[in-house]
């Protein structure tokens, strides 16, 4: 009923100026009369002569019914970022200046009455949209495409390119989708390349928090057409949808291919929760994918195609949960990127704006980040083979000495796997991965991590990690809830082609509240994972003087040795205590085989309190593999398993070519319980046993299958007498039967606690020798004491005592720390004297001797 009287003009320049706070006379012209519309300023773009748009920070509705949108035209380039005042593009600053488009058009926050597509761009008109119709600098948010039809996909962007001889393939920077929905396909992006093409490149792009029924990030439609768009330093992350949570792929009868270089899919769900593919055949390269290639979903004849140099590593977001998806110090993402990609022509910036190609290791070789963020930190090389890690260094964090050490154990990690680094020393602390459940300590191949220094020391021998407790926590989230925590607090990997040998060494930690509870392989090894998988792959590191502690996993509570598929996961433990760790399967360790080798050694271990269903300790799994550990002073106590095998279950199959031949040595099995096999369970397994208690005896093994035990003699069933083993305290009392029972071949140098073997006519079994410190008084007349010295960490204090029997309480105190035997010479001598001796060992372990004298004799003066 009414015409517009207004007259269209078009803007005096080829630059239209939009500002939603302008109050000029709305030309476009410059800043001051800036366009208020940037809906109408993309109509007025469209019918004249612009080539591009500039637009002030602000938020931006497209109109107010849900079918409005802003309307790219083509061949035009629309840029946000702008404060309202620059004369020159490259002076805007999307990050400083955000410019939202938004379809949050009707009731702030509810969705039902929102904008179907933020962004509409429409190729299928009679003029193509190519690579020269850009939109930069933008946040496209509260898209929601829930109506009928074709407004039930791409939220964010509708790029619709149906029919033949139509395009719609427009270039995307720099921008962020958030909170955009589809109640069909493409929350974030709809690419309609149906019977046309639709083909978008994407740079330095963001997808946060997108959902669909399928392709919550980008869906990508190629029926009977094209639709293969290019992403280059692309982040997706927390998008949901039914099928195909970051990006859907269908090229049915058509092709879908797009191409994907320095991508981050994380933490995306959904079947197919990175990618899901139909018919398509996406390639993918220099990107990190959550589960891998391997765990992109293809239907029909989809194929994926491995461009090469992808990762399957947390990427470790600063802080992804609130939106911020840039790099931490220490990612791996970082320098992984491909420079030459083809959607880097001409790009200089990231996301933020910052530099490209920034050096992080220092060597001066720029290399680009994967995903769309560049981390800008440089760190160098230490300048000495030793890297120094204390949490509460306050220096300049380069790692050099202590007190300017790196005070974060997963960056160090980063730099000795990039810098020639031999060693690593930890101070004490509690150190965290990160902040993903995915964040572990991923260990370097051929460099040894010493914990246990108090931050000062210049000799490795002064380190003392009883007395300096150093601890690498999963409990990452909510403290003391595990359901948020590291799914393997400490990570080894030897499938890379760099094989993990007994030069990597981890020596002087507590590893503890890993939660491995999702999906292979993160439902295995909640403490450290020991990854040799595949042919020439090898997992075999050093671990020495560990407490794995209340770690929990479907396999392998704290451990997994995985040497599936021809690899080979075999490390060598070395004074390592299991504590209350939990699992289906090996409780504290899993020993995993299948067509591989696993086949670790084990030398003063203690397993206690550890359960599971099969193997509360230990589970060996061999079938078509090899998995013979040896075992040598090695105590079980306490272990629980609901099924079988309450300290150990061997599994093989019938009829399986597998071996499975365990050595049991000097090793004592105390109070362990299954319903069967209270120790040991066997299905198909051999043990070898000697000079070993154990409860129940041989008789008492739980056998099936074609099992065998072999007896090699001198083994008992008898209670050991541990000190208190409720309380996981598992060391010998004098009498137990274990002392001096072991063999002597096969013993190690020493026990647990360090000290000497054998102290006795033998050695003891278990992983404690039994010491009682015991002085003799050599000579009565100079007061010669003497004794062994069961550990070369110990300082001795004798006390002495006047009256008829030694009272502790008001002794004369004699400080005695160098070499002994103490020696006191005759002078007014004193009567009825008395001695004990003690000594205070590694972690504060003290021990008395028995009491010598009574005899009289003269300390030398000064000595009291």
């Amino acid at each position: 009923a009414y015409e517009n009287q207004t007259t269209p003009t078009c803007p005096a320049t080829t630059t239209l100026f939009v500002d939603q706070n302008a109050t000029g006379n709305n030309s476009g012209d410059d800043w001051p009369n800036a366009q208020p519309d940037l809906a109408l300023a993309l109509s007025d773009a469209a019918r004249c002569d612009v080539e591009e748009v500039w637009v002030a920070t602000g938020t931006y509705l497209p109109g107010s019914e849900r079918a409005d949108s802003f309307h790219l035209a083509p061949s035009v380039a629309v840029y946000g970022g702008f404060a309202g005042n620059e004369t020159e593009r490259d002076e805007r600053n999307w990050v400083s200046n955000p410019t939202i488009l938004s379809g949050d058009i009707g009731t702030p926050n509810d969705t039902s009455d929102n904008s179907y597509h933020v962004v509409y761009a429409e190729g299928a008109a009679g003029t193509v949209i190519t690579s020269t119709t850009i939109i930069d600098g933008f946040t496209l948010t509260k898209g929601t495409a829930d109506g009928p039809g074709l407004n039930s996909m791409g939220g964010g962007i509708f790029c619709n390119g149906i029919g033949s001889g139509n395009e719609c393939s427009p270039s995307l920077s720099n921008l962020i989708f958030q909170e955009n929905t589809a109640s069909f396909w493409g929350g974030g992006i709809y690419n309609q390349g149906e019977g046309g093409i639709s083909s978008p490149s994407l740079t330095n792009v963001v997808f946060y928090n997108n959902t669909a029924d399928r392709g919550a990030g980008i869906y990508n439609y190629g029926y009977n057409g094209i639709s293969s768009p290019s992403l280059t330093n692309v982040t997706f992350f927390g998008n949901t949808a039914n099928r195909g949570g970051g990006m859907y792929n269908y090229g049915f009868n058509g092709d879908s291919s797009p191409l994907l270089t320095n991508v981050i899919l994380w933490r995306d769900s959904g079947i197919g929760p990175e990618i899901y593919n139909l018919d398509a055949y996406p390639t993918v390269s220099y990107s990190l994918l959550m589960g891998g290639l391997e765990h992109i979903s293809n239907g029909g004849a989809s194929m994926v195609i491995d461009g090469g140099n992808n990762l399957d590593l947390s990427p470790k977001f600063e802080d992804a949960t609130n939106g911020d998806l840039r790099l931490q110090d220490g990612s791996p993402a970082i320098d992984r990127g491909d420079d030459s990609a083809p959607g880097l022509s001409g790009i200089a910036t990231d996301l933020d704006g910052n530099p490209r190609f920034a050096d992080w290791y220092g060597d001066n070789i720029n290399i680009i980040d994967m995903g769309a963020y560049e981390n800008q930190t440089t760190l160098y090389c230490p300048s000495t083979a030793t890297i120094y890690v204390d949490h509460y260094a306050s220096g300049n964090n380069s790692g050099d000495d202590w007190p300017n050490a790196q005070s974060d154990l997963a960056v160090a990690l980063a730099l000795a796997a990039n810098c020639d680094v031999n060693e690593i020393w930890v101070a004490e602390g509690t150190y965290y991965p990160g902040n993903d459940r995915a964040d572990r300590f991923n260990i370097v191949p051929g460099v040894a991590v010493y914990g246990g220094f108090e931050g000062d020391e210049t000799e490795f021998d002064d380190r003392d990690w009883i007395a300096h407790p150093t601890i690498l926590s999963g409990d990452i989230g909510t403290p003391n809830d595990n359901s948020d925590n590291s799914y393997h607090v400490v990570y080894a990997d030897g499938t890379t082609g760099i094989p993990i040998e007994a030069s990597t060494i981890l020596d002087g930690f507590t590893i503890t509240a890993g939660n491995a509870n999702v999906d292979y392989p993160d439902n295995q090894g909640g403490g450290y994972y020991c990854n040799g998988v595949g042919s020439n792959s090898q997992c075999n590191p050093n671990l020495t003087n560990i407490t794995f502690l209340n770690n929990s996993a479907s396999g392998g509570g704290a451990l997994i040795n995985d040497g599936y598929n021809n690899g080979n996961s075999s490390p060598s433990l070395l004074n390592v205590n299991f504590f209350d760790n939990s699992a289906f399967t090996g409780g504290a360790m899993i020993n995993y085989s299948y067509l591989g080798t696993s086949s670790p050694n084990l030398t003063n271990v203690i397993f206690s309190g550890n359960t599971a269903v099969s193997g509360g300790a230990i589970h060996n799994s061999f079938l078509l593999g090899n998995s013979n550990p040896s075992l040598i002073n090695v105590t079980f106590s306490n272990n629980i398993a609901d099924y079988e095998g309450g300290a150990i279950s061997n599994e093989g199959d019938y009829g399986s070519s597998g071996t499975n031949n365990i050595r049991l040595s000097n090793v004592i099995m105390w109070g362990n319980s299954s319903p069967n096999g209270n120790q040991i369970y066997n299905l198909d397994a051999t043990v070898s046993i000697t000079n070993s208690l154990i409860q129940g005896g041989i008789a008492g093994i739980y056998n099936e299958g074609i099992s065998n035990v072999i007896d090699g003699g001198n083994n008992i069933d008898s209670d050991p007498l541990f000190i208190d083993a409720a309380n996981e305290n598992l060391r010998l009392q004098t009498g137990s039967p274990a002392i001096d029972a072991g063999d002597d071949v096969v013993c190690p140098a020493a026990d647990l606690d360090g000290v000497i073997r054998p102290l006795g006519t033998a050695c003891d079994m278990g992983a404690y020798e039994f010491w009682g410190l015991a002085i003799t008084a050599v000579s009565a007349i100079d007061a010669e004491l003497a004794w062994q010295d069961p550990m070369t960490s110990c300082t001795y204090d004798v006390f002495e005592n006047s009256e008829p029997y030694f009272t502790p309480a008001t002794p004369t105190y004699l400080n005695v720390t160098s070499a002994h035997p103490l020696n006191g010479r005759l002078g007014d001598p004193l009567t009825n004297y008395f001695f004990i001796n003690r000594a205070t060992c590694a972690g504060g372990t003290m021990v008395y001797s028995n009491t010598v004298g009574e005899f009289d004799f003269a300390l030398v003066p000064g000595s009291e």
